[in-house]
Formats: structure tokens, sequence, C-alpha cells
């Protein structure tokens, strides 16, 4: 009724008002064993229903992107300030619009 988003799925976590997905950082092992060392929340409370709906009808498509080390050079863990992260929807003449 809000208007806001409530994202579902194996990879969604948090509450409704304040969901989120991880970025993982891995290091490639021999014998294709992975060691986790970092992980970063990806909040995804800029997301509008009305954007949803649009990329679910296929209107448009939603991307992120994110900058990929904190201010002193490491990979970004933790919560993504918003200043590393922007959304973007791209429609389908390849019109790419700011929404955070």
């Amino acid at each position: 009724p809000d208007g806001s988003s409530n994202f579902l799925g194996p990879f969604a976590f948090g509450t409704p008002k304040q969901r989120f997905f991880y970025l993982n950082w891995l290091v490639q092992k021999p014998h294709a064993h992975r060691d986790m060392f970092r992980r970063a929340k990806i909040h995804l409370s800029e997301i509008g229903w009305q954007t949803v709906e649009k990329c679910l009808s296929g209107e448009q498509k939603l991307s992120v992107e994110l900058r990929m080390t904190d201010d002193k050079g490491a990979p970004i863990c933790a919560t993504v300030k918003p200043s590393h992260a922007t959304w973007f929807v791209t429609d389908n003449a390849g019109n790419k619009k700011r929404i955070s």
C-alpha cells in the first residue's frame, strides 16, 4: 500500500523495511575449495514497487553499480554506504536512468 517493495527468496535477508542481499568475497583454493573472507550488504530499500513491476513486465531492467573498495582501498564489506551503491533502471531502448 505504501509503494515500497518486499523482496523475498533465498538471497533476500533482513526485515521487509531493511531488505538486503550479500556480495561475498571468496578466495579460490586448490581442488575447487573457496574461502569467504569478506561480505557486503547491499540494501534494496531504494527500489520502489513501481520499479519492480516495470522490471517484472519486461519494460525495464534493474542494475546496481558498486564501488568495489572501501575508503582504505580494501574490498567493500559490512553495510555498503549509499555513496558506494547507485541503482539504475534501463528501458528496452537502452536509456539508463539513475534511481538512487
